[in-house]
């Protein structure tokens, strides 16, 4: 049963330095799982497979993975693992069962990690390549409304000089002028923000709008005055 339970552990070891389950982990690991032989060797076992379990949970929340049966699968049958490591360690399975139940489980871990390696990365790209389409949309978009923005002020611009108005309506129109300017850049300068999703994508997007509507309204209230 010892010599299982060493296997095991070192299994896991090896596993974890190449599996992938985080963005970082895919290009740079971080921190690694530390192994200690103080505590009992099952239960260690158990701690690293529920750390993997959450740590892929958040990766698949990230990347946006819903419905994939195969990752379903693969992430059912590390809950099935602790499930089981939990009875062993509450005496539930007989001892002569638990050996051959744990040789499984060797060799369960290394297929679930080999093929969750495989499975995250490609998700990963499609997603990515999902997200930089629906980016690139976005910024042409935002290049053409900016560029009719910039129109919109130069029109203002205009309006102003050939009306009569008083100095503070001045005041407030150009301010009004000047910040559309600058939603103005931020849209053709789209390309260069980062999102972490379409949704932030999206809303990032949608608050440039709102917010040059906002200071539309501010000029022609201004002007009717």
């Amino acid at each position: 049963m010892k010599k299982i339970i060493l296997s095991i552990i070192f299994l896991i070891f090896f596993s974890s330095i190449h599996s992938v389950y985080t963005a970082e982990s895919i290009e740079n690991r971080g921190s690694s799982y530390k192994l200690g032989f103080d505590t009992d060797q099952i239960s260690l076992i158990e701690e690293y497979l529920i750390t993997h379990k959450r740590k892929i949970e958040l990766f698949a929340q990230k990347y946006e993975i819903k419905s994939n049966s195969e990752f379903n699968a693969l992430f059912n049958d590390i809950g099935d693992m602790i499930y089981i490591l939990k009875k062993i360690q509450e005496n539930n399975i007989a001892p002569e069962k638990s050996k051959e139940i744990l040789k499984k489980i060797v060799t369960k871990i290394k297929v679930t990690n080999d093929r969750l390696k495989v499975l995250l990365k490609n998700q990963k790209e499609l997603f990515e390549k999902k997200l930089k389409g629906k980016k690139s949309s976005y910024v042409r978009l935002g290049t053409k409304v900016g560029s009719q923005l910039d129109k919109i002020i130069v029109s203002f611009a205009v309006s102003i000089k050939s009306k009569r108005l008083e100095n503070s309506q001045k005041r407030i129109i150009i301010h009004h002028l000047i910040e559309l300017e600058k939603y103005s850049k931020r849209l053709k300068n789209f390309k260069n923000v980062q999102f972490q999703n379409e949704k932030e994508l999206k809303i990032g997007f949608i608050r440039i709008l709102k917010d040059i509507k906002k200071e539309m309204i501010g000029i022609k209230e201004s002007l009717k005055k």
